[in-house]
């Protein structure tokens, strides 16, 4: 099947929730970001991957039992893979060995349909620049704007684990939703109400990205 538009999927808070002071105090570090810079690295799939047992119960950021996936976006995201879409899996987590094991274990163990785990990204709007990337699924504000600025569609999601199918509201702003169901309403909305042809705004990329 012909592969139809590339969607990017943030993952810590929009994919699943992890309870843990590591996130919590990385997520509030406030690094300067720059249009010119973009280091990323692509993971490559590996089978049958495990987290080293000291790293997993010492720190709960490193265990894949402690990730807690929102209610319906496994089935969302491979939804939208059989629909023929690419999806890449973008997160700023360190490409650091516990780091990817622990992410690696958690997608494999849950089936998770994917086309490439992207790692490390310093810069998501000049990545999904790069990769002509249609859409941007993320939780963060500052991210969809940037986005949103080089011509991607955005949606940022606002979930809750407590959200459950048919148990969601409306939200004010129609590109923010609070659960994986809107999502996968709100794509196809997207997608069927415009054809994205996307064109993005040019600008320099370090020469020296991290591959």
């Amino acid at each position: 099947m012909e592969k139809q538009r590339k969607i990017g999927i943030d993952i810590d808070n929009t994919l699943f929730f992890c309870p843990s002071i590591i996130y919590n105090i990385a997520a509030k570090l406030k690094f300067s970001s720059s249009k010119n810079k973009l280091k990323f690295s692509e993971i490559p799939y590996r089978k049958d991957v495990k987290v080293n047992k000291i790293w997993k119960y010492a720190f709960s950021f490193f265990n894949p039992r402690k990730y807690k996936e929102f209610p319906a976006a496994i089935d969302t995201i491979n939804k939208l893979h059989e629909e023929g879409n690419q999806i890449f899996l973008i997160t700023s987590r360190p490409v650091l060995a516990p780091f990817v094991s622990s992410l690696q274990e958690w997608l494999n163990g849950h089936n998770v349909s994917y086309d490439k785990l992207i790692m490390g990204c310093s810069n998501k709007s000049a990545y999904v620049a790069q990769n002509n990337i249609a859409l941007l699924i993320d939780d963060l504000q500052r991210n969809c704007k940037e986005v949103e600025e080089v011509g991607a569609k955005t949606i940022m999601f606002k979930g809750s684990l407590k959200t459950r199918g048919g148990e969601f509201k409306m939200s004010k702003s129609a590109n923010i939703v609070n659960s994986w169901k809107m999502v996968l309403d709100k794509v196809q909305e997207l997608f069927k109400e415009e054809a994205i042809t996307f064109e993005p705004n040019f600008f320099s990329v370090d020469e020296n990205t991290s591959l």
